[in-house]
């Protein structure tokens, strides 16, 4: 299967006067994919954690991750097994991570993430994961 990857980054950079529209593309093939949400219950304590499960995928192309937690509802991800949480970073509710790259022996890919919970929750609350590579 194919995967592609495509849109433009589009700033005013430091001192400058007109946009830099920079294009962002990426194509992949991919045999496995694993897709997931992740159930956040009312009342989870800070600091727990839920491992990201990559099925039958060995070498990741695409990675993406999108905090659909309400509001203060914070999570860190640790990827390839750094440790929390100085290996981890936050994504605030809306945020996306995505990871894509294309195939080739250099690649290093995600080979296993957590998700870390970073605010006690008081509401119902999901993480949606997709994970793609062969």
């Amino acid at each position: 299967m194919d995967f592609a990857l495509s849109g433009n980054l589009n700033y005013l950079p430091p001192g400058g006067s007109s946009q830099v529209n920079t294009p962002l593309a990426v194509s992949a093939t991919y045999g496995a994919q694993a897709l997931a949400t992740l159930d956040i219950p009312s009342g989870t304590a800070s600091g727990t954690s839920f491992a990201v499960g990559f099925g039958s995928v060995a070498n990741q192309v695409n990675f993406a991750i999108k905090n659909t937690m309400p509001s203060g509802g914070v999570i860190g991800i640790s990827l390839n097994g750094n440790a929390q949480p100085t290996g981890m970073f936050s994504l605030n509710p809306g945020g996306s991570f995505v990871v894509s790259q294309p195939n080739g022996a250099s690649v290093k890919p995600i080979v296993s993430a957590t998700i870390y919970v970073l605010t006690t929750t008081t509401y119902l609350g999901t993480v949606e994961v997709m994970v793609q590579g062969d």
